[in-house]
């Protein structure tokens, strides 16, 4: 995994940056037609099908009874599943029948509002329900595996790498306002200047996952090797630049506001500073000294062996 994290990062900031062009309201438009997507395309492919024939209307009925169903053949496949595990299944599939159904079928149309406006919202709530219940079932069922060291650090690499995603897509999104209202003003300047501060801490952010990922991926051969040395080393300077990054930076933004007091129009007071990056980065710092310690306890027990 470590070795493709540069390529995918890239791929990210990339697609993060081609968002710039996009205004807000074409952005929200346009991720909420892509989550929506499966559920649309299945609701229009029954409810034309059901209209144009009725024998074609009877296949309608055998897709969505068999799509309800899924989940259901899951269980019956799957013997070794947890109750809770079972329970998620049944109301996955409960849910699925009644809210295709439901769509099929006007029953979510409200009074006095109209079909057109109400179906994107209903049919971007639905399809996020769903993928809420699809991720309970998954983590039900992989949650007694977590138990192994082994599939909790490839589940910790995996939310490392989906954060750093994330993280690098969104890079430049806060800089779109900025874009179109942008004007030469001291006030503007620090907004900008609070825009590059804020895409730092991320840059140092995406440097320590980065790190983690490396890390994970030695670890899951053997916990105190010598190989950790190097990137727990790179892991505990960048979290102690992340620490005092986070906490200069907003002390610079404060004595430039009182320097530039006349300059401004407005002026905060307020000390916005990033406690939760200087909490992880304290966090991080401190496990890769108790790794450290590991190694070097398991360097001298070999050494005396």
């Amino acid at each position: 995994m470590n070795r493709f994290f540069n390529t995918i990062i890239i791929v990210s900031i990339l697609l993060g940056f081609s968002f710039l062009w996009f205004d807000d309201s074409t952005l929200n438009s346009l991720l909420i037609q892509i989550i929506s997507f499966p559920l649309a395309f299945i609701v229009s492919s029954l409810r034309t099908l059901s209209l144009m024939h009725p024998l074609l209307n009877i296949l309608a009925w055998i897709i969505f009874l068999f799509i309800g169903s899924i989940p259901l053949l899951v269980l019956y496949r799957i013997k070794k599943l947890s109750l809770l595990t079972r329970c998620a299944l049944i109301t996955l599939s409960a849910f699925t029948y009644f809210s295709v159904f439901g769509l099929l079928n006007y029953s979510f149309v409200k009074p006095m509002m109209s079909w057109s406006e109400l179906k994107p919202v209903m049919m971007f709530m639905i399809s996020l329900i769903i993928l809420g219940l699809i991720g309970l079932v998954v983590l039900l069922h992989v949650s007694p595996q977590l138990k192994k060291p082994q599939t909790s650090f490839k589940l910790l690499q995996w939310i490392s790498l989906v954060s750093a995603i994330f993280l690098s897509s969104t890079l430049f999104l806060p800089y779109q306002e900025l874009i179109n209202t942008w004007s030469s003003s001291m006030d503007h300047f620090f907004v900008f200047y609070q825009l590059v501060f804020n895409s730092f801490i991320a840059c140092l952010l995406l440097v320590i996952l980065k790190h983690i990922i490396h890390l994970l991926e030695i670890i899951q051969g053997k916990t105190f090797s010598a190989e950790c040395i190097k990137p727990l080393q790179s892991l505990q300077s960048t979290s102690i630049l992340l620490f005092f990054s986070a906490l200069g930076g907003p002390l610079l933004i404060g004595i430039l506001n009182l320097i530039f007091f006349h300059s401004l129009g407005h002026v905060s007071v307020s000390l916005d500073v990033p406690w939760f990056e200087m909490i992880f980065a304290l966090l991080i710092n401190a496990l890769s000294s108790i790794l450290f310690t590991g190694i070097k306890t398991t360097e001298e027990n070999e050494g005396f062996i």
